[in-house]
């Protein structure tokens, strides 16, 4: 029994420093950095720096940093900038890269094909560094985050994306092609000289690859 009331001493000895560690929750920093309680029934030294008569020794205890949200490749979430597709937001996507080939394409969350097309592009843009690829959901701004981790799963974090903007979404369809009524995937190749060509439906990797 003698070892048995041994390890109990012990461990009840280890409780009690292990809790002289924590600050009563009534305790307070003093003027010299010190954190006491009204009754001066806990005194400990905390981290340097600027201290207050009416801040808690608890404020005082340096917390863990939260993690990083989901990452995937080199670009975080947090990094990561879907921007909002609007009346005019066509036309501006044309005239920034007039000159040149490049490529828009329409997508959606809930559009099962248009899972195909983005894992090609997402390949495409891994061979051809110099791709002018623009991304364009037809969700909601709402769902960024979502749209942002569905892009960055087919290594399509670093493009060009744009999310519907407007709850008119015929509208923002009708400025991008007055023959357009909703189909997706939607994707327009343009070629240096502005002529564009408008496919529905999945791309075949062969022809988009020649294309190119």
């Amino acid at each position: 029994m003698k070892w048995l009331f041994a390890l109990l001493l012990g461990f009840s000895a280890a409780c009690a420093s292990a809790a002289q560690d924590v600050p009563p929750r009534d305790a307070h920093v003093n003027g010299h950095g010190n954190c006491v309680t009204p009754e001066a029934g806990y005194a400990g030294i905390l981290p340097e720096g600027k201290s207050s008569h009416n801040e808690t020794c608890h404020d005082r205890i340096p917390h863990p940093s939260p993690p990083p949200k989901g990452e995937v490749g080199k670009v975080s979430l947090r990094e990561f900038h879907v921007k909002h597709f609007v009346r005019g937001s066509h036309q501006q996507i044309i005239s920034a890269h007039a000159g040149k080939p490049f490529i828009v394409t329409f997508w959606s969350l809930t559009c099962t094909n248009c899972r195909d097309d983005l894992a090609l592009f997402g390949k495409l843009v891994q061979k051809y560094r110099d791709l002018d690829l623009i991304i364009v959901s037809t969700d909601s701004p709402e769902q960024n985050r979502e749209i942002s981790r569905t892009l960055q799963r087919y290594h399509l974090g670093k493009t060009e994306s744009w999310v519907f903007a407007d709850s008119f979404a015929e509208r923002l369809r009708f400025e991008v092609d007055a023959q357009w009524y909703g189909e997706l995937p939607r994707t327009y190749f343009y070629d240096a000289q502005g002529h564009v060509l408008a496919l529905s439906g999945t791309l075949d990797h062969v022809q988009t690859e020649n294309w190119i």
